[in-house]
């Protein structure tokens, strides 16, 4: 698979103190910038540490990252998705943790109505809830939600890189 690098994220880059991993495991992920019939963009909030990232999760083993993305939406969402177009990978160097994350990043669209969701016991007890914005209001939410947390600060990078290359492609 060959896709356009979006963006690498770095500790560097995001102005942390930088400590160079001399191993990293790989995980890969597919996410999806998910558009609904009114064209609404959907953003899984967590109220337990308020911010925001687009439907998506890790590759199991045996999965393409499409199969992975449709199960992920279904999972997260409730809903069916197709995905539409490749925006490209986005790469987090996480030295302080050892790990490279790998996210494969589309387009696509929701099929058909809203199932039940199927929240992981984590995203349960984040109190992740499932939002639809446009996509200029949902780009600036996730703009807007700066943090000095570790993690947060990488989800918040990556899903900024994400929803600008989808309003780049989509228009």
């Amino acid at each position: 698979m060959r896709m356009e690098l979006l963006a690498e994220i770095t500790e560097e880059g995001l102005g942390l103190r930088r400590r160079r991993a001399s191993k990293y495991r790989v995980r890969k992920t597919a996410r999806a910038v998910l558009l609904d019939m009114n064209g609404r963009v959907a953003l899984f909030h967590s109220a337990k540490w308020g911010y925001y990232k687009v439907p998506g999760g890790g590759i199991e083993r045996g999965e393409s990252p499409e199969e992975a993305l449709r199960r992920e939406v279904l999972e997260e969402t409730g809903y069916k998705s197709r995905a539409g177009n490749e925006l490209g990978v986005i790469m987090e160097y996480r030295d302080r943790i050892g790990l490279l994350q790998i996210s494969y990043c589309y387009t696509a669209t929701t099929e058909g109505t809203q199932a039940s969701q199927r929240l992981t016991k984590s995203e349960l007890r984040e109190r992740f809830s499932l939002e639809w914005h446009s996509m200029e209001d949902a780009t600036a939410i996730v703009r807007e939600r700066k943090s000095s947390d570790y993690f947060r600060s990488f989800i918040r990078a990556r899903e900024l890189a994400l929803l600008e290359k989808a309003r780049a492609v989509l228009g």
